[in-house]
């Protein structure tokens, strides 16, 4: 077997892991709304709040791709169930930020400590080196999915400027989910 069809063997194995990482991220989503009985939209808006908050509701609608009106009414939803609160930005009054209920946040506690946990156990398998090589080719390839993101979305053009694809920043270091 030649080199180059062994790496090309490695390289397709590879993609098709991140497919299938991809797939299970999905169903994990779902699955994290269904056992907080939140549906999924307002459940990423919450790991977004969680990750990146406090945050603006512009922020958020920026970061989800949902419109404005959209993410008031995620928010209202939020709010009524006590998930988040909004107050006033202290350095300027207009704004307006949502931060996440700590009392209610609570549940997120369990459902992610187990999964952090085995995370970090999958993870203590690793040296130091290839951990750094993992971090690399994480942040690499968020710049590659949030480039055809936007690729995506130039092909689209303006007309679905509030779609779930609308462009956003990539941000694989923030705080982990639920944290």
């Amino acid at each position: 077997m030649s080199r180059t069809n062994a790496r090309e063997r490695l390289l397709q194995h590879v993609i098709g892991g991140v497919r299938a990482l991809d797939g299970e991220l999905d169903l994990m989503d779902q699955a994290i709304a269904d056992a907080l009985s939140l549906n999924r939209t307002d459940a990423q808006c919450m790991d977004l709040i969680t990750r990146f908050g406090p945050i603006t509701a512009g922020e958020l609608a920026h970061r989800t791709g949902l419109t404005a009106g959209a993410i008031t009414t995620v928010l209202d939803r939020l709010e009524a169930g006590r998930w988040i609160a909004r107050r006033h930005d202290t350095q300027d009054r207009r704004r307006i930020l949502v931060e996440r209920n700590e009392a209610k946040a609570g549940q997120f506690q369990p459902i992610f400590s187990e999964l952090v946990r085995s995370t970090r156990q999958a993870l203590d398998a690793y040296s130091d080196q290839q951990l750094a090589v993992i971090d690399t080719f994480l942040q690499q390839l968020t710049a590659v999915v949030s480039q055809h993101r936007t690729r995506l979305l130039s092909r689209r053009g303006s007309a679905n400027a509030g779609s779930r694809l609308r462009q956003s920043q990539p941000d694989v270091r923030a705080a982990p989910r639920g944290s």
